[in-house]
C-alpha cells in the first residue's frame, strides 16, 4: 500500500517534521516515527530500534505489531503496540532551523 506524502509541520520552535502516514505493518528497524503528545504540544520522536509481529490465531486475535525505541533515561526501551491497519506517522525529514 503507498501512502501519500504530506507535509507536516509539527514545530517546537527549532524542529519541523516533513511526515508521511503509513501503515504499522509496514514499519522497520530505522525509522523516526511521531507520536501525539498532549494537545498543543510537539509530538514524541519514536526512535525504531526492533519490530515484532505478534498474532494468536487460535485465540480469534488479530495481527498485532509492537515496536520498541532506544534505551530511554530509565534504562528499558519505549514500547508500543498497535493493530494491523493502524496508521502511523513517519519522519521523512527533520528541519532545525530555528523557526
Amino acid at each position: 500500500m503507498n501512502a501519500s506524502a504530506w507535509s507536516l509541520a509539527f514545530s517546537d520552535m527549532v524542529e519541523r517534521h516533513d511526515a508521511t502516514k503509513i501503515p504499522v505493518e509496514t514499519v522497520q528497524v530505522g525509522f523516526t516515527l511521531l507520536i501525539p503528545s498532549e494537545v498543543g504540544q510537539p509530538p514524541k520522536v519514536f526512535n525504531v530500534q526492533g519490530t515484532k509481529i505478534t498474532h494468536d490465531q487460535a485465540a480469534g486475535e488479530k495481527p498485532k505489531m509492537t515496536l520498541t525505541s532506544e534505551p530511554l533515561a530509565d534504562g528499558n526501551p519505549w514500547v508500543l503496540e498497535y493493530p494491523f491497519g493502524a496508521e502511523v506517522v513517519r519522519a521523512l525529514r527533520t528541519y532545525d532551523d530555528g523557526t
